[in-house]
């Protein structure tokens, strides 16, 4: 099956999810990036050569290339680009480069490619995040899940005008404002500038993740076909549920975390029974053995064991905080339940057995967003109307009342994929989620 991008999609993804919640960027001293800043690090650059700086404390290093080569170069002869191995920030020259192991990345004047996908066997991939312009590249710790966005290779070049086969210079873009990928092109003086808030994570052929940013493409002298650019390697991604090796997975596994929160995996992949959890013991259980379960598990729907789902009287219920109004590791004790302040609406499910709409699928709502029209609100998940792997978490906490009345955790979903570092999500309906047991609320005067 061909892939196929649409910028509207990925444009909108970008706002909808809160992106630099997933890699924890905060705003930051500029000042503290380099000692060579943004404006100086053209000045590195040499003709022939490929030049970086010494590391910074954060690992982040500075790099020029020069990709000079003519004007109007043909980004379809291989020849004519500069092949770079990421983990030596050296050339290399491969004599296929679309079937070769020895390159990641690769430099053609404003034109940059990847050893993944339609221009090569290597497997590497991007994705591009829609930063806060402060953004430190060194804050960048580990790579992402790939729940919390989805990783491209290069494709053929598809039909639609000014536009490329290529991450970089294609994601995240919007060719209505002249975005594309990695720059900004200005139609009246037809310059191409590099768009400060974008960075990439790329993964490369042997499996590492590196940070990198474009600051710009012309040397101190003003000559185009210098890329130079900020880079760093990162952690791996850790795998939130590591069950992709067994051979018979076991249908629930928790990790305990050093701040005293679990995070849980489920195995919801069945399309016909859902599983049933006891947050009190962290065990699954047969709803018709026991009335002794508060949340319950089926691929990306979740009910309580409350209102239209509690046939033994239990009285679970949830409250959501929306994205980015609550930092779930510092939230101790649960919000009463009403209207005045401080306190919150507790839902309850309306619809007998799995639906999408009951609290879990369906609280937070959007509200007025035109960034999120045409994709479809599933609470704690969005569904995106493109390519496989395209179900996301949102950045959302939650507030579970258990059955028995006498309990309250908070819990804030991770990732709907079990091998989350494969390309486009991998296995679905793993459900996997952070929570703890939290303070009730406080007793009501």
């Amino acid at each position: 099956m061909e892939r196929e991008w649409k910028h509207h999609d990925w444009r909108r993804l970008a706002g909808l999810l809160g992106l630099i919640a997933a890699l924890s960027l905060p705003a930051c001293n500029e000042e503290a990036l380099l000692e060579i800043p943004e404006a100086e690090l053209a000045g590195i650059c040499e003709a022939g050569e490929i030049v970086s700086t010494e590391p910074s404390e954060d690992g982040v290093v500075g790099t020029c290339i020069d990709a000079v080569f003519e004007f109007g170069v043909d980004p379809d002869d291989d020849e004519d680009w500069v092949y770079v191995d990421l983990a030596t920030m050296t050339e290399v020259t491969p004599e296929t480069p679309d079937d070769s192991d020895d390159w990641d990345i690769a430099f053609q004047r404003s034109n940059i490619k990847l050893n993944g996908g339609a221009n090569g066997t290597g497997n590497v991939a991007a994705a591009g995040l829609v930063v806060p312009d402060d953004t430190e590249l060194g804050d960048v710790g580990a790579a992402p899940f790939l729940s919390t966005f989805e990783f491209h290779e290069d494709i053929e070049n598809p039909e639609e005008e000014f536009s490329t086969g290529f991450v970089l210079t294609n994601l995240p873009g919007d060719p209505e404002a002249d975005d594309f990928g990695w720059y900004h092109y200005d139609g009246v003086t037809h310059q191409l500038t590099a768009r400060e808030n974008v960075v990439y994570v790329i993964r490369s052929r042997a499996g590492d993740y590196y940070a990198f940013h474009m600051v710009g493409w012309k040397n101190e002298a003003g000559t185009s076909g210098y890329p130079h650019f900020y880079w760093k390697l990162l952690d791996d991604p850790e795998l939130p549920c590591p069950l992709a090796d067994a051979v018979d997975p076991p249908l629930i596994l928790h990790t305990v975390n050093g701040d005293s929160t679990l995070t849980t995996c489920v195995n919801a992949s069945s399309t016909e029974v859902t599983r049933h959890l006891d947050l009190e013991t962290g065990n699954l259980v047969d709803p018709a053995a026991s009335d002794a379960w508060d949340i319950g598990i089926r691929r990306y729907r979740v009910i309580l064991n409350g209102g239209a789902n509690s046939d033994g009287g239990g009285d679970a219920a949830m409250a959501a905080f929306e994205e980015g109004d609550m930092d779930f590791d510092s939230l101790s004790m649960a919000p009463g339940e009403g209207e005045d302040e401080g306190e919150m609406e507790y839902f309850q499910d309306t619809v007998e057995g799995v639906s999408d709409s009951n609290p879990f699928n369906s609280q937070p709502a959007y509200t007025d967003d035109p960034e999120v029209e045409g994709d479809t609100n599933f609470g704690w998940v969005v569904y995106a109307l493109f390519g496989p792997g395209s179900i996301f978490t949102r950045d959302a906490v939650y507030i579970v009342r258990s059955a028995d009345g006498a309990h309250y955790y908070k819990i804030q979903f991770v990732t709907y994929y079990r091998n989350s570092t494969a390309i486009f999500g991998g296995t679905s309906a793993y459900v996997t989620f952070h929570w703890a047991e939290i303070d009730p609320p406080p007793a009501a005067e």
